[in-house]
């Protein structure tokens, strides 16, 4: 796990465990300047950009069989009898 600092353009990895534990004590240590940063030497960022949320509607669902599954059951239990 990697944390990026774009106003300061540092970065930190995570190098303990990757437990709840471990996380929290990594990112608690940079918050109280004890974790060690390193520079982002002339890396440029790549740029975030906004889009429109999914409206779900280019998809579709896969056809059902039109079966009427009481004619199945019903014949199964007249045979049964």
């Amino acid at each position: 796990m990697a944390v990026v600092n774009t106003k300061k353009m540092k970065y930190s990895i995570l190098r303990g465990s990757f437990s709840l534990d471990g996380i929290n004590e990594f990112l608690r240590d940079l918050s109280f300047g004890r974790g060690s940063t390193a520079p982002l030497k002339g890396a440029s960022l790549p740029k975030i950009e906004t889009i429109e949320p999914w409206d779900g509607l280019d998809g579709h669902m896969p056809e059902e069989d039109d079966v009427d599954l009481s004619d199945v059951l019903l014949d199964d239990l007249k045979d049964e009898l």
